[in-house]
């Protein structure tokens, strides 16, 4: 079905028709009463059918042809078709149902028929509107059959373009709003009736009529051959024309439209030219515009014109042309994006619709529901687009359009794109058990599935069933194996089955027991097992004399190792883990099932010393030996020495060279060196109860090390830094005793560090307490300046220890830390927007340039330290409009405002007094100084309506640092600002002033565009709205989300920020200081929040202290908005606190809002700890107004997230509970502090009845009141501003009805007496 979305040309409406509907994932179903109640569902599910009821709330894209016949259909939003189709039956010939467009815009770019045999009623609701056709077309896109009754509400609009046939002769065609036509009206015998005071009936193109037809308006009656668009004056069948020519342009956003010239042949004719946004939409007069011709002045959305005319003609009076439309290309833009879901079929297209000429279409896809950072589509570069259902998943699609106009515009995200197959997870285990064991239950999560089909390959006694989409297998196996089971999953889509394994063990059998074993210390020993089974796994134990149970192996002992399957190798027996007499045996399992083996014992022969020391150290050279004894010396084989080096592989030792006695008790090692350093051991052959074992002296390893010639020193160099401009060697120590040397052997220290020295060569050299040297190692101490030569860093990269020099220019790529700065040689050095330079001491720019783009931060720790040099520094503003003002504080010396924005218009630089106000700077002569804010206009060439970034202000001057005081006077308000090139700690700067601020920063979003209607001095003002404070308490932020920021303080203040700050009581001297600076952070982001408040925020960037708060808002529909907050925190009372109470900022403010507190009136008030929910707070608020408000929790947090919050109006005696809902009042104008009191228990009871057996009911103007218990005695009824409206004291009956009150519309209380006493008290809406 062809269904055009025309968002841009028909503003504010979409149209849609014809249809029986299929949406692509759904099942066609019939039944009553459906809604399209969310974005992505029917309720109840399914698709509608033409006999159905349907209500559509929300808008809907259809694929093909709707037939209503007997249904009820009410669109109540945009109803689009998608392309495709020409041709649209909006009923069967017997239609008997009805369809309403009751809102928004239904479309139809075809042909449309309607009617038949039957009678059905198509009613366009006012405001709404209907749009047949496409424009440009010459077909018959409307024809009505016999039977139908049409009626265009006043305000409603019909609309086709193409013609129109007319056979309706025996319903009605009543025209209370617009029927245009463009292309041509004729009739067969049908009528239209049209509303002399409301209605209007106009075509392009020529008015005929057959058969007994007839156009009825103001009582005249044009039959035959009508022409011209204005038929409700003129004689005979000649109506008097009133056309506007051109009928139609378009054009790009900001460009002038062509002269609109009106035709009219009536004769005297006035004229006014009126205009509207859209066709169907209220007009406007246009000032000025009372001739025949008009000529717009350049627009940035589509616009209807039409003039209002009068005529000396009789009978004419007051008459509108037909309106004609001023298309912005490509601006303007229709879209049909309703997300759909298969299962194995295919999706129906998507399409946009834009105005304009060489329009260009490109569709992306998305894994999220965004419209940006999608994945372009090779080959979608049409309007229409099939979404691919070949993978499962989720997918969303939007399309950018680019037109000659060169603007690209982007659509909405679609609704998803679902591909559904079934799914099933792996097993939550896989058992391994002994056979005729209970199995612990495995599971599988499907999706998709509605069953399982027959399920392979389970042991017997285990089984499978689905339900509640789990798969379950549980059981008792009683066979043993290993099984692969397989469980098909029936229904949904796809061939899915659950699979798993199951292992089935039988028990071990022991078929070879282990045995005693016999060997000699050092040596090793084996003991084994042999078992049948299958998963097999063997845990040995062991218990030593001493021991009382067996102790099992975990396998991380040392001497242990396991060579084989069921078989232990236990190394250097005797040792203290394994003595002699250790008994052992072993454990069988096949995972769930186990046996233990019989005992057997570890007998052993050992070494009893080994004489010497056991590690040595020997010069030179020298002469050492080793004697061995043994247990029982009278078993000994035979002796043989062995030595091991780093290899760790233990060599035989023979006599010769430095050795003798190699095999016998004693070594002797003559004149040994280097090479004779080793462990030694000694191995002995035994007699034992079996052959001849060997025994070693692992347990007694003797070393000894001969001191080589000295190795060549290893040495760590400290290099010179900014503060300690020396270098430091430290030698790698090989003896304790040894001496260094430093210049080449000229003289030697005890100390293996040298400190102090300059920038050189050094030679070091080692002697050892022999009297040995060694060969030297060369040092070079390097300067401590990292210089930047184009290509890299002379002298190392730099860090906080060394002073950065730019000899050439440089790009930064990452943060930059060193001791100072110095650019030179011309350089150009950038530190880009998400990196920062911190320096210890001062920066100099002596030759070159330095600069920061916006969001790069200098951050400077000295306060001493003196700059040099200019740096600039960029800084962006959020996005702004002409009139919008940014508050700023200059980073640098010298700064004058006309340099930072020199296309101001001239006398809109302003600073701020605090004893006279805003001060102007004409031709923004003035120099922005340290600390101070300033106020600048947007430049002059900056739009009125459309907020953009202003991307030139640049900073130039030697960059401000240190300490910077501002004397301030007592209780005054200040316009302060950053004066850093780095973002500062706003909680820092209040606590270091805590005694000269009051303790409250105020910072400006200029939320919404200032007005004429907001009150002020000036011709147009701003909103106090858009000052967000910020404090320990909390934050209070401004209604919406702003244009240039909108988001709530982050406790960093950027740098060239500007803010309001109230000074305290005392007043003083502010300070500014270096340890308030910060580092940009990742990114950039502490210095990046220029202008910006977060309203979502809860707390603070400082510690997450204890905070129990809640913020009300107070609002109405006109848009007024103020913000308050009550918080409970440490540090606070229940006086006033500075930091912790902020004071409202009173800027031409047409509403304020605030707490009562000694007599101040607060935007934010900290209140003591701990909370008690007894406590209240008296709400205070001033009205320039009367009208209505509503009160509102915005948020809570801590203790109030779950305690209850009332509001106390003491005016109406009423306690109202604001977690329920808002409270709605109406308000004289003026001041009242002693209507609202917040609490946090209920003092009465809520406005609501208070017996169930009482009721209040109000029937047209009439209220009924019954009792099922007592009498009502007493009746007495009030408005919501406390006032007695009716009262009856003397009723004495269960039944009672109030007539006749002749009163508005509006909420009543209604307060119930009955004879036993008790009081009701009921709001009715009346």
């Amino acid at each position: 079905m062809r269904i055009t979305l025309r968002k841009g040309l028909f503003s504010p409406f979409f149209l849609l028709f014809v249809f029986s509907v299929k949406i692509h994932g759904q099942i066609t179903t019939s039944g009553s009463a459906y809604v399209w109640s969310t974005a992505s569902s029917w309720t109840p599910s399914g698709v509608p059918s033409g006999t159905s009821t349907v209500t559509v709330n929300n808008p809907l894209t259809l694929d093909q042809d709707l037939i209503i016949s007997t249904g009820a259909y009410t669109f109540n939003n945009d109803v689009t078709d998608q392309p495709g189709g020409s041709s649209y039956n909006l009923t069967n010939l017997n239609a008997g149902g009805s369809l309403t467009i009751a809102s928004g815009t239904t479309t139809i770019g075809g042909i449309t028929s309607i009617g038949g045999n039957t009678a059905f009623s198509l009613t366009v609701k006012s405001g709404a509107a209907l749009v047949l056709g496409t424009l440009g077309s010459t077909s018959n896109n409307f024809i009505i059959g016999d039977k139908v009754n049409i009626t265009i509400e006043q305000g409603a609009t019909l609309i086709v373009y193409g013609n129109t046939v007319n056979s309706d002769s025996n319903g009605t065609f009543t025209v209370n709003g617009l029927f245009q036509v463009y292309g041509n009206y004729s009739t067969n015998n049908g009528n239209i009736v049209i509303s002399g005071t409301t209605g209007q009936f106009y075509t392009t193109g020529s008015m005929t009529t057959q058969g007994s037809s007839n156009i009825y308006g103001s009582g005249n009656d044009c039959t035959t051959n009508c022409s011209g668009t204005s038929l409700e004056c003129g004689t005979g069948g000649n109506a008097y024309t009133a056309t506007i020519t051109p009928q139609n342009q378009t054009i790009c956003s900001g460009d002038t439209p062509s002269t609109l010239t009106f035709t009219t042949n009536s004769p005297s004719p006035t004229y006014q030219w009126e205009y509207s946004l859209s066709s169907g939409g209220t007009y406007t007069a246009i000032s000025g515009a009372t001739s025949n011709t008009y000529s717009p002045s350049s627009l940035t959305v589509t616009t209807w014109y039409r003039v209002k005319y009068t005529s000396s003609a009789s009978s004419c009076g007051t008459k509108y042309s037909a309106p004609v439309p001023v298309y912005v290309s490509g601006v303007s833009v229709g879209q049909s994006l309703a997300g759909q879901s298969t299962c194995g079929g295919n999706f129906g297209p998507i399409s946009v619709t834009a105005i304009g000429s060489s329009l260009s279409y490109q569709w992306y896809s998305n894994n999220t529901a965004s419209n940006s950072g999608g994945t372009s589509i090779s080959g979608a570069i049409s309007n229409v687009y099939t979404p691919s259902s070949s993978t499962a998943g989720t997918k969303y699609y939007y399309c950018v359009i680019n037109s000659s106009c060169g603007i690209p515009v982007t659509t909405a995200v679609s609704g998803a794109f679902v591909v559904n197959l079934n799914t099933v997870t792996a097993a939550s285990s896989s058992p391994n058990l002994c056979v005729n064991t209970l199995m612990s239950s495995i599971a599988h999560n499907t999706t998709g599935a509605t069953g399982i089909g027959t399920v392979t390959g389970l042991p017997l006694g285990l089984n499978a069933s689905w339900s509640a989409n789990v798969i379950t297998i549980s059981g008792t196996p009683t066979e043993s194996g290993t099984f692969n089971y397989n469980v098909p999953l029936t229904g949904g889509c796809g061939n899915i089955s659950a699979t798993g394994t199951i292992i089935v063990n039988s028990l071990p059998v022991i078929t070879t027991q282990p045995t005693n074993q016999l060997e000699c210390e050092g040596n090793s020993v084996k003991f084994k097992v042999v078992a049948s089974g299958s998963g097999l796994t063997y845990t040995w134990k062991y218990k030593r004399l001493t021991d009382v149970s067996f102790i099992t192996l975990t396998g991380s002992e040392s001497n242990t190792s396991y060579p084989s399957t069921g078989e232990i190798k236990i190394d250097n027996v005797s040792s203290t883990q394994y003595p002699d007499g250790t008994q052992f045996q072993v454990v069988v399992s096949n995972g769930s099932c186990s046996v233990t083996s019989n005992t057997v014992t570890l007998s052993v022969n050992e070494i009893t010393n080994v004489s010497g020391g056991t590690n040595v150290t020997q010069c030179y050279g020298t002469n050492y030996l080793y004697t061995v004894t043994t247990s029982y010396p009278a078993n000994v084989v035979s002796y043989q020495w062995k030595k091991s080096v780093t290899s760790g592989v233990w060599n035989v030792v023979n006599d010769g060279g430095a050795y003798s006695g190699a095999t016998t008790a004693t070594l002797s090692i003559t004149g040994g060196t280097p090479a004779e350093s080793a462990e030694y051991r000694v191995f002995v052959t035994l007699h034992s109860s079996g052959a001849d074992c060997n025994v070693a002296s692992y347990t007694r390893t003797r070393k000894i090390t001969f001191l080589p010639q000295l190795t060549t020193p290893v040495t760590t160099i400290i290099q010179p830094t900014c503060s300690v401009n020396t270098g430091t060697v430290t030698v790698t120590v090989q003896s304790a005793t040894d001496t260094y040397s430093f210049d080449n052997g000229v003289n030697y220290q005890a100390s293996n560090v040298k400190s102090g020295l300059a920038v050189g060569s050094y030679n070091v050299i080692i002697k050892n307490i022999a009297g040995c040297v060694s060969s030297a190692t060369n040092c070079q101490i390097l300067s401590e300046i990292s210089t930047w030569d184009g290509t890299t860093w002379i002298n190392g990269d730099p860090d906080a220890n060394r002073k950065i020099v730019f000899q050439q220019n440089f790009n930064s790529n990452s943060n930059l830390e060193g001791c100072s700065c110095q650019v030179t040689n011309g350089a150009n050095v950038v530190i880009n927007g998400t990196h920062s330079l911190k320096v210890t001491d001062e920066v100099n720019v002596a030759s070159g340039s330095l600069t920061f783009e916006n969001n790069a931060s200098l951050v400077q720790i000295n306060d001493a330290a003196i700059n040099t040099g200019i740096i600039n520094y960029k800084r962006f503003t959020t996005p702004i409009r002409r009139f919008d003002f940014t508050y700023w504080s200059s980073p640098v010396i010298g700064q004058t405002l006309k340099n930072l924005s020199p296309n101001t218009l001239s006398d809109k630089y302003y600073g701020y007094n605090p004893n006279t106000g805003w001060v102007i700077y004409y031709n923004g002569a003035g120099t922005m100084q340290p600390g101070n804010g300033y106020s600048i206009r947007a430049p002059q060439t900056f739009s009125i309506t459309d907020p953009q970034v202003d991307a030139d202000p640049v900073f130039i001057g030697v960059p401000n640092n240190g300490v910077i005081n501002l004397s301030l006077g007592v209780n005054k308000l200040y316009l302060l600002g950053n004066p850093y090139p780095s973002a500062i700690d706003a909680d820092l700067f209040l606590d270091i002033n805590s005694t000269v601020l009051e303790g409250t920063l105020y910072f400006w979003t200029h939320n919404t565009a200032p007005l004429i209607t907001t009150a002020g001095t000036a011709n147009l003002n701003y909103s106090s709205n858009d000052y967000a404070a910020y404090n320990r308490t909390g934050i209070v932020s401004t209604a919406t989300k702003a244009v240039s920021g909108g988001y709530v303080p982050s406790g960093k203040i950027a740098a060239g920020q500007g803010f309001f700050a109230l000074s305290s009581a005392a007043g003083g001297s502010l300070i500014f200081n270096n340890s308030m600076r910060v580092n940009g952070g990742d990114y950039g982001v502490n210095n990046s929040q220029f202008f910006k408040i977060n309203t979502n925020e809860k707390l603070s960037s400082k510690s997450q202290i204890e905070r129990n708060r809640v913020w009300l808002n107070l609002t109405n529909k006109e848009g007024a908005f103020k913000q308050i907050l009550v918080g409970y925190l440490k540090g606070a009372t229940n006086d006033y606190d500075a930091g912790f109470d902020g004071s409202i900022l009173k800027m031409n403010q047409e509403v304020e809002f605030y707490t009562v507190n000694q007599g101040l009136h607060l935007a934010i008030q900290g209140r003591a700890l701990p909370f008690d929910e007894k406590d209240t707070v008296i709400l205070g608020y001033q009205s320039v107004n009367k009208g209505k408000y509503q009160i509102s929790i915005n948020q809570t947090d801590g203790i109030l997230d779950s305690q209850d919050v009332f509001l106390e109006d003491s005016y109406l005696n009423v306690t109202h509970n604001l977690k329920k809902e808002p409270y709605l009042f109406t308000t004289e104008k003026g001041t009242f502090n002693d209507r609202f009191v917040l609490r946090y228990t209920d003092k009465n009871t809520e406005i609501s009845s208070l017996d169930k057996n009482v009721s209040v009911a109000v029937d047209a103007d009439d209220i009924k009141l019954s009792s099922s218990s007592a009498v009502i005695s007493k009746v007495s009824v009030y408005n919501v501003l406390g006032q007695l409206i009716y009262q009856d004291d003397a009723i004495d009956l269960r039944d009672y009805l109030i007539q006749n009150l002749h009163i508005a519309h509006q909420v009543l209380v209604v307060k119930v007496v009955l004879a036993n006493e008790k009081t009701d008290t009921v709001k009715i809406v009346y």
